[in-house]
């Protein structure tokens, strides 16, 4: 099996293996506050946006994931009575605020329940909550209307902070809930022919809330000071918008298609990195050519030899001494042999008398035209010492 093949082999169990250990691995509880309708999380509203069908029976329940300056059609166009705000925070600006207070003041009803308000809402309503830890269970919830039957204490799981209004119009507001410490937490401004009711406990209406025990019975008697009609719920301010422009909107919303996605990345960049490098064929190790000048030369040598051509041998060894001496002592050779070898006793650190030995044994070989064996070998030692300390 090749390299390549056992890389996508690795890679494709690897990616089973971590699917299988996702499918099979509890999903941990999302606590996120959403309070979107969307959303079956605990914190979310996915239970109260059902209800309100039932508290508002025969008429639309309209969910806008717009801004309430983009919503003014649908507020007064459509006969919508209700609005509906449950956030962790609300932070209307001026020109929202004017909206609200003109759809308050023309009948129409608001619900806004926030740990904060801020903003121009804020003070136009002059509220300020106070904030305070307590343990789990300790501080409840409770209306402050005598004439209703229900007079109980709400208690809330999971321990956390809790807020109430600290500051808010007295003459204008009417304190319709308080914690059980008779903490308001619950109001209601007459403004114009409507109302506006803000609620510091967000929480109450969350999945998780209203589930627990009879909570759910707070939920349906808050929104019973709305009256029936068309109601508009707000999905644009929640924390975590759900809205998006994304071509990826669909994956990403979906936790299985969103692991697979992120599965899918890994596996990308895992063939980048294994298989991404630039491939080729192996380079075959060419050797370099051999400098076989020696041995050619060794070669002709013992040819010249053989055949006992003794006077032609030397005659080529002195001519390559000549050139020897013109390219390495810069000596002119065609003068006399005298002149030459003072010369070169003054250019080289050889012996004069080795020198005149072997220039005489030059002589001899240029003044016959046939030498002996043993004169070539003299011929022959007597350059091959020159060369060497020519050299050293």
């Amino acid at each position: 099996m090749s390299s390549n093949r056992k890389y996508q082999l690795l890679l494709v169990i690897s990616m089973i293996v971590l699917v299988i250990i996702e499918l099979n691995s509890p999903k941990p509880v999302n606590w996120k506050q959403t309070y979107s309708r969307y959303d079956k999380v605990p914190y979310g509203s996915f239970l109260l946006y059902q209800e309100l069908k039932t508290l508002f029976p025969d008429h639309d329940i309209i969910s806008s994931e717009d801004p309430i300056i983009d919503a003014e059609d649908i507020l007064y166009g459509d006969d919508v009575l209700n609005m509906i705000f449950v956030h962790n925070e609300l932070n209307f600006d001026e020109v929202e605020t004017d909206v609200l207070l003109e759809f308050a003041e023309s009948g129409g009803y608001i619900f806004a329940a926030a740990n904060q308000f801020r903003g121009a809402f804020q003070d136009s309503l002059n509220l300020a909550l106070n904030i305070f830890p307590s343990l789990e269970d300790s501080i409840g919830s409770r209306f402050n209307n005598p004439q209703l039957e229900d007079q109980q204490n709400y208690y809330y799981r999971r321990p956390g902070n809790h807020f109430h209004f600290a500051r808010f119009d007295k003459e204008a507001a009417t304190v319709i809930g308080t914690t059980s410490e008779g903490k308001p937490n619950l109001l209601k401004y007459e403004i114009g022919e409507g109302a506006i009711i803000v609620s510091s406990k967000p929480l109450a209406f969350t999945n998780f809330n209203l589930l627990e025990g009879d909570n759910g019975r707070y939920m349906f008697t808050a929104l019973s000071y709305l009256p029936v009609g068309k109601t508009y719920w707000d999905e644009y301010y929640k924390p975590f918008k759900r809205h998006s422009t994304s071509p990826l909107r669909v994956i990403l919303n979906d936790e299985n298609l969103r692991s697979a996605w992120r599965y899918t990345l890994l596996a990308l960049l895992l063939f980048l990195i294994f298989q991404g490098r630039r491939k080729q064929q192996i380079i075959p190790v060419i050797k370099p050519l051999q400098n076989t000048t020696v041995e050619f030369v060794k070669t002709v040598g013992r040819l010249y030899f053989h055949h006992s051509n003794h006077h032609n041998l030397a005659t080529k060894q002195i001519n390559h001494f000549m050139d020897y001496l013109r390219t390495r002592y810069f000596l002119k050779t065609d003068r006399p042999q005298a002149e030459l070898i003072d010369e070169l006793v003054e250019r080289s650190t050889i012996d004069r008398s080795k020198i005149e030995a072997l220039f005489s044994a030059i002589r001899q070989v240029q003044q016959t035209n046939d030498i002996t064996e043993s004169s070539l070998i003299k011929l022959n030692d007597l350059l091959g010492d020159f060369y060497r300390e020519s050299e050293n």
